[in-house]
């Protein structure tokens, strides 16, 4: 049933975005510039669960400025000497500017961009540029490293992965505050909950009711069908993010935020975000749906941590199931239908 879920080729990935970056323009020479690919890729599951912890709880699929400046502050990558919130800006005016360098912009003076600051948004390959401007102007220009690569992997190091878990989900300073709870993440996330014989079990039992078994359109079928008034936007035959949060929302008592998040990190990692489709990050796959069950699950009953994980995805299932008026198949754990050896050959 989890076939369909494939890992992505973060090489080409890295190759993608740093092509539609200006990295190069920061570093001009080829060997730095596959040095910090080397870094991004050793660093890859803590890179990503930031940038799409960030969409998730922003405008997804992109990150606005407000967010990532207020990220910012709570990575303490933002002083009052080095990387002020002046340069901060200057350097993202950058790079969602045609154009060149920081020190060739600030050579031709102030930059006069088509759109304000706040209300530009960040797309991947923006975020991963703007680690390395930072981390160029933190340590490589005030002689804490030897070059940008080393200058990354000094900020990565000493401020990302560190704080992924404690970062300051509290009211923000622009006001409009974030749920108190850490980040799902990615592949961890998905090895402690998803991929277990148990989770697999009960989304197998009940795949017609989810809508996975052809001619059956299930709760997958039920959302791609729904429509949307005109004030949730506009209605498509596929299922989005907008439908989740209509109607997955409300029923399980979650925020439309909580349901951004869960949809951004289930979403498979696209190769070329700009490439056709925008990425696929408005059409949700049947594998991708399956896991945002999961993620719901884990939200919704997060604060009883003394009911064993299946048994929450199983009322999860049965408050959604009401919606098509289907009914859950529960398993007994002697009743399991598949075994460890069943992934095994899944996997072969």
């Amino acid at each position: 049933m989890l076939a369909g879920w494939t890992e992505p080729d973060y090489r080409a990935m890295l190759d993608k975005d740093l092509s539609h970056s200006k990295v190069a323009a920061v570093v001009p020479a080829d060997s730095v510039v596959r040095a910090i690919r080397l870094c991004f890729l050793e660093n890859i599951e803590a890179v990503l669960s930031q940038f799409y912890g960030l969409i998730g709880r922003s405008s997804y699929p992109r990150i606005a400025w407000a967010d990532f400046e207020e990220r910012c502050h709570q990575l303490s990558l933002i002083d009052d000497k080095i990387v002020t919130t002046e340069e901060l800006a200057a350097m993202a005016r950058t790079t969602t500017d045609s154009g060149g360098s920081r020190t060739a912009a600030a050579k031709s003076g102030p930059s006069t961009p088509r759109v304000p600051l706040q209300q530009r948004a960040l797309c991947r390959y923006e975020f991963l540029e703007l680690l390395v401007r930072i981390a160029d102007l933190k340590y490589r220009e005030h002689g804490s490293a030897e070059s940008a690569d080393v200058a990354l992997k000094m900020l990565l190091a000493n401020h990302l992965k560190p704080n992924w878990h404690q970062l300051a989900f509290k009211p923000a300073r622009t006001g409009r505050g974030v749920p108190l709870h850490a980040p799902q993440g990615g592949k961890a996330f998905r090895e402690e909950y998803l991929w277990q014989l148990s989770v697999a079990d009960l989304l197998r039992a009940n795949l017609a009711a989810l809508g996975g078994v052809t001619g059956t359109p299930g709760l997958y079928g039920y959302l791609e069908n729904v429509e949307l008034g005109a004030a949730a936007g506009p209605s498509s035959a596929e299922l989005g993010l907008r439908k989740c949060q209509v109607v997955l929302g409300p029923a399980l008592e979650l925020t439309e935020q909580q349901v951004a998040e869960a949809y951004s990190f289930s979403k498979m990692v696209p190769v070329d975000e700009l490439g056709p489709g925008g990425g696929g990050y408005q059409r949700m796959q049947f594998v991708e749906f399956c896991e945002l069950l999961v993620r719901l699950a884990h939200m919704r009953f997060r604060a009883e941590a003394g009911l064993p994980f299946p048994d929450k995805l199983t009322r999860t299932l049965e408050i959604l199931f009401s919606l098509t008026g289907a009914e859950v198949t529960s398993l007994e754990p002697e009743k399991e239908i598949s075994s460890a050896s069943d992934y095994a050959s899944d996997e072969d």
